[in-house]
């Protein structure tokens, strides 16, 4: 061990112990060996658990284990000793040499702790500190939370919550080592009369312990409050004065202390709620009529039952007194009218309405009415009603008005004219402040006196009709019920012409002979009516270039080129600009094509070279033609006839072009391939065969020469190149019946021409035939049973292939199918099959079966199944299915592997040991017999058995 003596109070400390062992029978089992610390006072209390050792060198028959352990603050004070478990694999323990009692392996260290005295502290929570028992049964939660960070809560620790002297136990459900959590729950009936739980309830927390034994002993918890919502109380009084209806109640006992009370009245069409802290409230706003009050009060928990309703009491108002109101004002459009009350009783409050010819202004409620223009010609009046809550409603109406007049405008200013008096420019009218605002403001625009057609608005943009004019505006102000007035502005200065805001041109495009050259004038403003171009060479103007864009000719070559741009619009000042020149004009390239060669490259063929397009047009051509890189003197024309001495040499052609302006190029063809020096021998080729579908054709080539020469085939069908076949033989498929074939073949060697040879064509080529057998039919024929036909092989491959079943030479209508099964009508009769085959390009063939024997009568049953559990030695039972007609006689085989077990006969099956060990499978036949039918058996589907 790697401590004689374990000290612990400064803090936890980890001891090693490490153990030889030996054993040379079976060697030491897994598992093994275990210690587990212990104090020498007892172990109920040790925090230390035990653990298994490792094994850190040697083996299981001869080795060395060991493990660590951590012994904490708070453990016992005293001896310790390690207890042992050590067995081997066949089962063997360990004994110590001497006598132990507690099975040590002989270790007894001492241990200095801070040994634990303090009990755990304890806190408790209320999830409710008050309990609403008003609707039903509520609890009273509380959470007790227990800590102790020297030893730790037990995991399996209860607490008692109750009152003083008794209590009820809870566990722990804390997962924390040094917390414990314990939570109670209490439940109370829901109130009545004969069970009233009602109260403060004061708990207790007894007697926690920790992993120590340290008790917390008894100790006061809390207190929590069992209460319901305010119970009903007595019903209310009412009481009617001098107009206010009044309801006053007694005090509500509540244990929780009643917050405020509510009270409805009622009556009279309507229902009117009072909140309030006193036992009493008033509305003076009720009208005369028969009421009614109830109350209800409020807690901490909520509203109360309502008190039932008082007894009716008639409530009535008094009579209000008033005068009849005065009008003051000039009943004018745009002026005041003010409403005067007089006397009336004190406190009244009022309302108005003013009234037109007597008929009522909507929207007219105040003191005050500004009359409008829809006022004019009508008298005025104003009807007052006075109100005070407890006091009946009064109207009263004043004398009417004279007829209300025409107003007039108090300010009709002379409009002024601001802006540039420039073509272009905008004037703008300002008619000044005119009083009252009126509705509309038209406006009219005049030039030297005369009136401007269309310009009836406040602004005018001059043009170029009123260059050397004078304009003035004149202002006409209209509203409904007042006089309508013109006024007129003094004449701006004569109109001057504008000048055109213009952009130094700039030229777009390349400066090279063949180039298209942009003029692009820049933004001139306002946009010039027109605008003309003119090009200059070095200076001097270009003859008819004058428009926006230029062509660069050759004659433009090593010059400079510049635009003139020349703006003019109707009142405004000419204006021409110049563009900066462009670099001088280079010499454009021209756009050239590779030359090809076409013709035979064979002595004495002619070969001719075809320049390709070149561009721009008029291009003047020139031809070389080379001999394997040589010039050839003389060849320089497009064409070339091919000599003895080109026989061998490849051939090549240049072209040079040229143009006044543009750049000399030349190209050089690709070579020819080399001059041949002879022609193969050919031979006309043949096809064996027959044109058929599905059958083959050979192309037979003849002979071709000087051998060996390279052959290649290509078949055609109605003359059209068929995909793929390119062999000596070839097999017509479905899309070419009806066309003719054909084989072309070429030959090739190195040194002469490749030669093609095509033969002559076949007939048109015919639907193939398919190769068919006759059906079989397997089954019994009998009613019920299922009969299959076998249509055997046919060829080719992938035949469609149809049934038609047949009762003594009759087609069955619908029995088109592989199967069949017979009918009562098929009784005493015989059944066939004819079995059609089609497929595309081939002639369709139908073969019919030998005829089956007379239908008998059949039982019909369906498939059996096994049923079992998966327990030992479960029974099995058979399923045998629904069979027809009924009764049958039922007789059963059981098979396990395919192999029937002897005896078992019965419905049901117990497999024994030996088929649940090995797996096997067992199924079951099902013989069915009655008296004029045929015997049926079927066999179900394997059952596995299975520990």
């Amino acid at each position: 061990m790697s401590h004689e003596s374990i000290d612990v109070v400064d803090g936890p400390v980890r001891v090693t112990v490490r153990v030889e062992l030996e054993d040379r029978g079976s060697g030491v089992a897994t598992g093994s060996p275990w210690l587990d610390p212990s104090s020498e006072a007892g172990s109920d209390l040790d925090p230390i658990p035990g653990q298994k050792m490792a094994l850190v060198s040697g083996d299981r028959f001869k080795g060395i284990y060991e493990t660590t352990f951590t012994f904490p603050e708070h453990i016992r004070n005293g001896g310790w000793l390690f207890m042992q478990r050590i067995v081997d694999t066949a089962g063997n323990k360990y004994q110590p040499s001497q006598p132990d009692a507690f099975d040590s392996i002989g270790l007894y260290p001492n241990v200095l702790s801070l040994e634990d005295k303090t009990a755990p502290t304890v806190t408790s929570t209320l999830k409710n500190k008050i309990v609403d028992i008003t609707d039903g049964p509520a609890k009273a939660t509380i959470t007790v939370n227990a800590q102790d960070p020297e030893v730790g809560i037990p995991a399996d620790a209860t607490v008692e919550i109750g009152d003083l002297f008794s209590g009820t136990a809870f566990r722990n459900s804390s997962i924390q080592p040094n917390l414990g959590i314990f939570v109670g729950n209490f439940e109370y009936p829901r109130y009545s009369p004969s069970s009233d739980s009602r109260g403060t309830k004061t708990y207790w927390i007894h007697e926690l312990a920790d992993a120590n034994g340290n008790s917390t002993g008894r100790s006061y918890g809390g207190t929590y409050t069992v209460a319901t919502r305010p119970l009903r109380g007595k019903r209310p009084d009412l009481r009617s004065s001098e107009g206010t209806l009044t309801a006053i109640w007694a005090a509500h006992y509540d244990m929780l202390g009643v917050l405020e009370y509510e009270a409805e009245v009622s009556g009279s069409g309507v229902v009117r709620t009072i909140r309030t802290a006193t036992t009493e409230a008033s509305l003076n706003d009720l009208s005369a009529g028969t009421y009614t009050a109830r109350v209800r009060a409020r807690n901490q928990l909520g509203w109360g039952e309502w008190t039932t309703p008082s007894d009716p009491l008639v409530h009535t108002l008094v009579t209000l007194s008033g005068s009849t109101p005065v009008i003051s004002g000039v009943p004018t459009v745009g002026r005041t009218l003010t409403a005067t009350t007089g006397t009336w009783t004190a406190d009244s409050t009022f309302t108005y309405q003013w009234l037109a010819d007597g008929i009522a202004v909507s929207g007219a409620a105040g003191s005050t009415l500004v009359l409008g223009p829809e006022h004019a010609g009508k008298a005025m009046a104003v009807q007052i009603t006075g109100s005070r809550p407890g006091y009946t409603t009064m109207s009263k109406k004043s004398a009417a008005t004279a007829a209300v007049s025409v107003g007039s405008f108090s300010s009709t200013p002379a409009p002024k004219i601001t802006g540039t008096v420039t073509v272009g420019s905008t004037l703008t009218a300002n008619p000044g402040p005119w009083s009252p605002t009126p509705a509309t403001l038209k406006f009219q625009w005049y030039r030297d006196g005369v009136a401007i057609s269309g310009a009836t608005t406040a602004t005018r943009t001059l043009t170029a009709t009123d260059v050397g004019a004078t304009l003035t505006v004149k202002v006409t102000g209209a509203k409904p019920g007042y006089t309508t007035v013109a006024t007129t502005s003094t004449p701006t200065a004569a109109v001057a012409k504008a000048t055109l805001v213009t952009a130094v041109p700039t030229i777009t495009g390349l400066a090279k002979v063949g180039s298209l050259l942009t003029a692009n004038p820049g933004t001139w403003s306002p946009v010039p009516g027109a605008l003309r171009y003119q090009w200059y060479r070095s200076g001097m103007p270009i003859t008819g270039a004058i428009a926006a864009t230029r062509m660069v000719t050759a004659n433009d070559a090593g010059s400079t080129l510049t635009v003139r741009v020349i703006g003019s619009r109707p009142g405004y000042t000419t204006a021409v600009m110049s563009s900066a020149p462009t670099a001088p004009v280079a010499k454009a390239s021209l756009v050239t094509a590779v030359p090809t060669i076409t013709g035979t490259a064979k002595v004495g063929s002619s070969l001719t070279a075809n320049p390709g397009t070149w561009s721009p047009a008029s291009v003047t051509l020139k031809y070389q033609w080379y001999r394997s890189g040589v010039a050839i003197i003389g060849a320089n024309t497009a064409t070339r006839v091919l000599a003895l001495n080109d026989a061998g040499a490849t051939l090549t052609v240049k072209v040079t072009g040229t143009r006044p302006g543009y750049t000399t190029a030349s190209v050089i063809s690709a070579p020819t391939a080399g001059v041949p020096a002879d022609s193969l021998a050919t031979a006309a080729p043949t096809i064996t065969g027959t044109a058929q579908v599905g059958s083959t054709l050979t192309a037979l080539t003849g002979l071709w020469g000087p051998a060996p020469v390279t052959l290649t085939y290509q078949w055609y069908a109605g003359g059209v190149f068929v995909p793929g076949a390119n062999l000596s033989t070839y097999r017509p498929t479905a899309a070419y019946v009806g066309k003719t074939v054909a084989v072309t073949v070429t030959g090739t060697k190195a040194g002469y021409f490749a030669a093609t040879k095509t033969s002559a064509a076949t007939a048109a080529v015919a639907k193939g035939s398919l190769v068919a057998v006759i059906p079989t039919i397997t089954g019994y024929a009998r009613v019920g049973s299922t009969l299959t036909a076998n249509p055997g092989t046919w060829e080719p491959a992938h035949a469609t292939i149809t049934y038609q079943w047949y009762r003594s030479g009759v087609a069955i209508v619908g029995a088109n199918m592989a199967t069949y099964k017979p009918t009562a009508t098929d009784l005493t009769k015989i059944l066939t099959v004819k079995v059609t085959g089609s497929q595309a390009g081939y002639v369709s063939r139908s073969k019919t079966s030998t005829a089956t024997a007379p239908v008998t009568m059949g039982l019909v049953g369906s498939d059996p199944f096994i049923l079992g559990g998966s327990a030992f030695f479960s029974t099995l039972t058979v399923y045998p299915g629904a069979w027809s007609p009924a009764p049958v006689t039922l007789r059963y085989q059981w098979y396990r592997d395919g192999v029937p077990v002897i005896g078992a006969t019965a419905a049901t099956f117990e497999p024994d040991w030996d088929d649940l060990w090995y797996e096997r499978l067992i199924t079951v036949r099902v013989s069915a017999s009655k008296t004029g039918y045929t015997t049926v058996k079927k066999t179900s589907l394997p059952y596995r058995t299975w520990i």
